[in-house]
């Protein structure tokens, strides 16, 4: 019922940005019209509409841009009068959708995954005071994310990581729980505000060292993903930035990795990194369908770029217990790679990196150019992993 009231004010909406489109060519000849127009535009100017004003008189420009810009030579109270006209359907397309949104009522912030497993491991000998990574699932708020933490073997970064994302976690708890969202676009646009807000304090946090004579500006590699409900259909929102992953699986054993750094690396830079122009690197919010049964996995490079995605997702297809996940993707990636051990017995410690340095066509889980394989006692080809995962119910 409501996708046809929706369509049926998106089809009135062009019908009237028609509408107007004549009256701004006939302009000269209906005069009184278009007066009688920018009137009504200034009453109704009064109440305010917001972003789906916003929304409103974007699409009403970009229908009567063409037309105007054909009108420049018009008379400046001819162009007022336009103007007016124009604002008037904007202020009239705003109120069919606020409409919509009122009939249709907020979202209904529940449950709709099951908590599976979160959690962080090392491939290598430590009491974990190495590891930076950061996981974490609220199934009660419908989202979950992995950062793998850049730094790694700098456990001064550790506690300063986590403080940032427990707070992020907590006002994004609170803005679920507070705030009415009539859409998914609503959520993406709320999200997008908090993880602006992360990647400030994380820029502004200054996580850097000295190497070399040059700052090296340590940013968290990001997968974030969130569940919502409207009506019956589910919708997945993501964000990923640089070399994590996301992995779903559907109900009838189907995988698709919809994030990974082949597709969305950023060119490497993790959350408040500096971008070209000097601001903190934010990810991209995308929202997508998703049925129930679905699972969502996000996952560090410390797994994603151990193992392919075959072996990937073997292991998923193969586990029982998805606590028991991250420990045994821990023994599958130490089993790999003492097996390549065996193959390049011959051959030295540093022949064996260049080999795992050099592209293939054998590519990792995550899409990056070289997989890597775990060697016993070398930090360079051992990693921090984690993951999270949850199921839509």
């Amino acid at each position: 019922m409501f996708q046809s009231i929706q369509h049926s004010c998106t089809s009135a909406a062009r019908s009237i940005s028609n509408s107007t489109s004549y009256i701004c060519r006939t302009v000269k000849q209906n005069k009184v019209m278009v007066a009688t127009v920018a009137v009504a535009a200034s009453a109704l100017a009064s109440y305010e509409y917001s972003e789906t004003l916003f929304a409103a008189g974007s699409y009403v420009a970009s229908e009567l841009t063409p037309v105007v810009m054909a009108m420049s030579s018009a008379p400046l109270y001819t162009l007022i009068l336009v103007g007016g006209g124009v604002l008037c359907v904007a202020v009239i397309v705003a109120t069919c959708f606020e409409l919509i949104k009122q009939i249709r009522g907020p979202i209904v912030m529940e449950s709709w995954m099951t908590k599976e497993a979160a959690g962080i491991d090392q491939t290598y000998d430590s009491d974990g005071s190495r590891n930076i990574d950061y996981t974490y699932v609220d199934e009660k708020h419908n989202f979950g994310y992995v950062a793998d933490g850049a730094g790694h073997n700098k456990p001064g970064l550790k506690r300063k990581q986590e403080d940032l994302f427990k707070k992020f976690n907590e006002r994004w708890v609170c803005a679920l729980k507070t705030r009415k969202f009539y859409s998914p676009q609503d959520i993406r646009e709320a999200l997008l505000k908090h993880l602006r807000f992360l990647a400030s304090e994380i820029d502004s946090a200054k996580f850097t060292e000295i190497k070399d004579g040059c700052e090296i500006k340590y940013a968290p590699a990001f997968s974030f993903a969130q569940v919502v409900k409207v009506k019956e259909q589910h919708f997945l929102l993501t964000a990923q930035l640089a070399d994590c992953m996301l992995l779903t699986r559907k109900s009838d054993g189907c995988f698709s990795p919809i994030h990974t750094p082949e597709k969305d690396k950023g060119n490497g830079e993790g959350i408040g990194h500096d971008n070209s122009n000097g601001q903190p690197v934010v990810p991209d919010v995308r929202i997508r369908k998703i049925s129930s049964g679905c699972e969502v996995f996000g996952l560090g490079d410390g797994i994603g770029e151990f193992l392919t995605l075959s072996q990937l997702k073997e292991a998923i297809d193969s586990n029982s217990n998805r606590a028991d996940l991250l420990d045994e993707l821990k023994q599958l990636i130490i089993e790999t790679g003492q097996q390549l051990d065996k193959h390049y017995k011959a051959i030295s410690k540093e022949e064996k990196k260049d080999a795992s340095y050099t592209p293939t066509e054998i590519k990792p889980a995550n899409g990056e150019k070289t997989l890597k394989w775990w060697m016993e006692g070398d930090q360079e080809f051992s990693d921090d992993i984690s993951l999270f995962c949850f199921k839509v119910k």
